[in-house]
């Protein structure tokens, strides 16, 4: 059985069609994190029936006996394992053996995040994973396919856009998916939904001409000034910048440094494979990776929750209180 494609495994979900076993591989890293949620939402386990595990510090038995408990209350148990290209060969071998006959309860999702070669595609572990289930090869993409990316990207929110709109946006954000779909996400915000997206829309929302005072503002985020941080977004509402072009700034700055902590702390990267994954610049990277040691997830991901608390504030209130802002940038510089 070849690879499916990602479209395949969404008609799968659709149809709640699952295999015993799904192995998620590739180096587009926002790819493979997307379609694997996609899946475990589709397989609606409850968090009594999911395990999350790590390659690197996990073993072949661990996972297998993971997979064969039975679920408590549900259909099925969920067993995710990340970074299993860090496995040693004899804890695949395991997971080889109980592929051979896997637990109809389970679904076993591996994460393989690295750019496949031949003799890759071609060991043992895939072959077995083909024969039992599904192998989601999930590539970088090429540049003439970004276009098309952020077109589908857009119309999940009813959006259409000009070309030269996009064209914009690959030049001022680059091909990296995360960066674009942060880019995506504040058109969207700006503009809202069901519009159709121009240049100018585009180049308003990226704040181009101010480029180094939003740089500073986030700067000031990420190293926790907040006095600096309130006294350039006071500055930049009064030259009439919306507090919702903050709000999402922040976001961005947050989400940012939650990603960069998780892959350091959860998929055991260094700063310097983290930096990579990211694809920051090396005289930014410095500065961030200071400012990360100061961060911690709990901390950062209960900022996206007041973030989005602020953003319906601001929304359904119509209301434009720079103090909800301010209480915002307070609690993501608070120590």
């Amino acid at each position: 059985m070849a690879n499916i494609k990602p479209h395949e495994l969404t008609s799968q979900c659709s149809k709640k069609t699952f295999k015993p076993v799904y192995l998620f591989a590739g180096d587009e890293s926002y790819l493979i994190q997307e379609h694997s949620k996609n899946l475990q939402h589709a397989l609606n386990a409850d968090s009594l029936n999911v395990e999350v595990m790590s390659g690197e510090t996990v073993s072949g038995s661990d996972i297998i006996m993971a997979a064969q408990t039975m679920p408590f209350l549900s259909e099925r148990r969920v067993v995710l394992v990340k970074n299993v290209h860090r496995m040693k060969t004899p804890e695949i071998a395991k997971i080889v053996e109980y592929l051979k006959n896997p637990s109809p309860t389970s679904c076993l999702i591996l994460i393989w995040e690295q750019k496949l070669k031949k003799d890759t595609k071609t060991a043992l572990l895939f072959r077995t994973v083909e024969s039992a289930g599904d192998v989601v090869e999930l590539r970088a993409l090429y540049e003439r396919e970004i276009p098309g990316w952020i077109r589908e990207r857009l119309k999940e929110s009813g959006c259409r856009i000009a070309a030269d709109a996009i064209e914009y946006i690959v030049q001022e954000s680059g091909t990296s998916l995360m960066d674009l779909d942060n880019e995506i996400e504040k058109v969207v915000l700006f503009c809202g939904k069901n519009h159709e997206i121009t240049r100018a829309d585009v180049e308003q929302v990226s704040g181009h001409t101010r480029k180094v005072t939003i740089f500073h503002f986030q700067e000031a985020l990420e190293t926790k000034n907040v006095r600096e941080a309130i006294k350039i977004s006071s500055a930049l509402m009064q030259e009439g910048e919306h507090p919702l072009m903050l709000l999402s700034s922040i976001y961005r700055t947050v989400r940012k440094l939650l990603i960069a902590k998780a892959l350091i702390e959860e998929k055991g990267m260094s700063t310097m494979e983290m930096q990579a994954e990211l694809r920051m610049h090396p005289y930014y990277a410095q500065r961030f990776v200071e400012a990360l040691k100061k961060c911690r997830i709990d901390s950062l991901k209960k900022c996206l929750e007041l973030a989005a608390t602020a953003d319906t504030a601001l929304k359904t209130s119509g209301s434009q209180d720079p103090l909800i802002l301010e209480e915002l940038i307070i609690a993501v510089c608070r120590p």
